[in-house]
């Protein structure tokens, strides 16, 4: 009998060696686009189990989970509306860790991403090199782990481009996880996006009080899914667009580092909000795009900015505050001495992934050269240089 399970667990390797190969050339040759893509991953989704519980019957070793020993979070929900200008924080994770749909799977990665920085210090990410700029190659190869996204259309036709658009743009929120606290270090997490139609069953799932302000889409990290409302007569593709990268900003930082502290959270939500996906290919906006949404929103001071709670940063001039934090981190992308601080940030919180926000809340960029004094002199000059200085 012993035998039989583990020739069973060995065909279900087998058999899982091969799906994963399948992917792999659907990858290189059909694209995120392919018809069949979806099937796959089913597949290949439902084979790991299958193989641990024959590995389990069979009284073989397997690797633990590094978040089996925590407890599992309490409701957390993060809601957005109108333009990025709006967020509603709603309670906050006992713990992180243990959490169900977030698990560590064998998983080869035979890819490797380029990050790199144009001549108007624009921030790019790709899986092919530019001609035109230097490109930096960093450790795609060299992990275990990846992410699952699944998209579910609620009275909505499908659009494939979109979700070719939408699954690039993950991976690219994911690779740049991957540069700041090393790939072998990221979590795979199985997150699901859902575009709806049904306001009723929106506003249900959304909890919120329905006489105040509506948002536009909200994330869920107890149900592991980022959900959008969807009016295809008033909401533009390119809305949608970013409201579902701003979701998934939130959900995929959150599953590798934890709870962030506000102005850094929103801060990268924002950034990631502003990417032009162009097939595997992601550019963000422009230095004077966003010195023209400081002049029109208004910029804080960073002290004030960094010192912000949730309930503080809602409480205010939003708009300020979304502006602030993502120009800030934009600039900081785009020197040296600010990729450096960003990824000594990002190591920080992922060093205490599992507590809560508030043990949190001193994270500042205080590696930055002159600490954050500079930081605020350097981000001041660079919101004040003329257009493509």
């Amino acid at each position: 009998m012993l035998r039989i399970l583990k020739n069973l667990a060995l065909y279900l390797t087998i058999a899982l060696l091969l799906a994963i190969l399948t992917v792999g050339l659907m990858n290189t040759y059909l694209g995120v686009d392919s018809p069949i893509r979806p099937t796959v991953e089913r597949i290949v989704s439902a084979i790991p189990p299958l193989l641990r519980l024959a590995k389990k019957i069979a009284g073989l070793s397997s690797k633990p989970s590094a978040e089996a020993s925590a407890s599992t979070i309490s409701g957390s929900t993060v809601i957005q509306a109108g333009g990025g200008a709006w967020h509603q924080s709603v309670g906050e994770s006992a713990s992180l860790c243990g959490v169900p749909g977030v698990e560590e799977v064998p998983l080869w990665s035979e890819r490797t991403a380029y990050t790199w920085v144009n001549e108007d210090g624009v921030r790019s990410f790709g899986d092919n090199a530019p001609s035109s700029a230097s490109a930096q190659t960093f450790g795609m190869d060299e992990g275990d782990r990846d992410f699952t996204l699944s998209l579910r259309w609620e009275g909505v036709s499908p659009n494939r481009t979109f979700e070719g658009r939408i699954r690039a743009g993950a991976m690219r929120i994911y690779d740049q996880w991957g540069e700041w606290i090393g790939y072998d270090a990221l979590v795979r997490s199985r997150i699901t996006l859902r575009i709806t139609s049904n306001r009723d069953a929106f506003l249900r799932d959304w909890g919120g009080d329905p006489g105040g302000p509506i948002p536009n889409g909200f994330y869920s990290l107890i149900r592991n899914e980022a959900v959008i409302f969807y009016d295809s007569a008033r909401t533009s593709e390119a809305k949608l667009l970013q409201v579902a990268f701003h979701e998934l900003a939130h959900l995929i930082s959150t599953w590798q580092v934890g709870s962030l502290p506000t102005w850094y959270g929103e801060g990268i939500a924002e950034y990631f909000e502003t990417m032009d996906v162009e097939w595997q290919s992601a550019q963000f906006r422009s230095a004077d795009a966003w010195r023209q949404r400081v002049a029109r929103d208004g910029a804080m001071g960073l002290s004030e900015l960094l010192a912000l709670n949730a309930a503080e940063w809602f409480s205010g001039n939003i708009g300020q505050r979304y502006a602030t934090a993502g120009a800030l981190v934009t600039f900081m992308t785009t020197t040296d001495a600010g990729r450096a601080a960003l990824t000594d940030l990002a190591q920080q919180a992922h060093a205490v992934r599992c507590k809560k926000r508030s043990a949190k809340q001193g994270l500042t960029p205080s590696e930055y050269p002159g600490g954050v004094v500079r930081l605020e002199r350097d981000f001041r000059r660079w919101l004040e240089q003329s257009p493509n200085h």
